[in-house]
């Protein structure tokens, strides 16, 4: 006998909607606890469809479910807002929601809600990582703006994009302001120093990441101006 579920992931729980062939419906919640997590992999087997909505965690639980069931659907989050069987949201409602919309798109053979792709463990990885390269090289920049603000309120004539030249800093540091901008602007040298080893230390892992995709680089490499961690960025 078939069996659809809806499942509503959250941070320490997920909500779930159990639909078979006769209409019949159940309702339960479990936690991420081996004990709980072993209890609702016994309502699964090869009989199973189960969809979720995309939110942060939905890959990683596809990963613990997908070799258990017959289709696991990562559901576009967008697409599911816009399609609602009642007015009011909640948890247990969002849960049936989707197993109803599954039952009607396997039986049906239409697609009613989008399915998310998802990729494999190593280009998360690597978005992962891309992510975390951002946020600092973002957080780096507010840094370089922030040092070159407080020189332009002293009428220092360094620009911005001077500040990237290690000489240029050293320089800074040794031009004659009062001591409280001098020890403000030691504490965002250092700042920034961190910052830029840390956006190296990523890198390095991103490119150990990136041995798996030897043949791509490769390929991406020999067009001109794309070096091995550009090609990662587009793989």
């Amino acid at each position: 006998m078939e069996q659809f579920i809806g499942i509503d992931l959250h941070t320490n729980k997920f909500n779930c909607c159990f639909l078979d062939d006769q209409g019949n419906k159940e309702k339960k919640a479990f936690d991420f606890s081996e004990e709980s997590l072993l209890e609702f992999y016994s309502h699964l087997d090869m009989n199973t469809y189960v969809m979720i909505e995309a939110s942060t965690n939905s890959f990683a639980f596809y990963d613990l479910i997908k070799s258990k069931v017959l289709k696991v659907i990562v559901g576009n989050t967008y697409k599911l807002k816009l399609i609602s069987f009642v007015d009011k949201k909640t948890d247990i409602i969002d849960a049936e929601k989707l197993a109803k919309y599954l039952k009607m798109q396997i039986r049906g053979g239409e697609p009613l809600v989008e399915e998310v792709y998802v990729p494999d463990t190593s280009i998360r990885n690597l978005r992962s990582l891309f992510a975390t390269y951002l946020l600092i090289k973002k957080q780096t920049a507010s840094t370089k703006n922030r040092i070159h603000a407080l020189l332009k309120q002293h009428m220092r004539p360094f620009t911005r994009g001077s500040l990237a030249a290690k000489y240029i800093r050293e320089k800074i540091k040794t031009i004659d302001l009062p001591s409280f901008v001098q020890a403000h602007l030691a504490l965002l040298f250092n700042q920034l120093d961190f910052l830029e080893k840390q956006a190296e230390e990523v890198k390095t892992v991103i490119l150990l990441e990136g041995n798996a995709y030897l043949k791509e680089i490769d390929v991406l490499t020999s067009m001109n101006g794309i070096g091995v961690f550009m090609a990662l960025a587009f793989i």
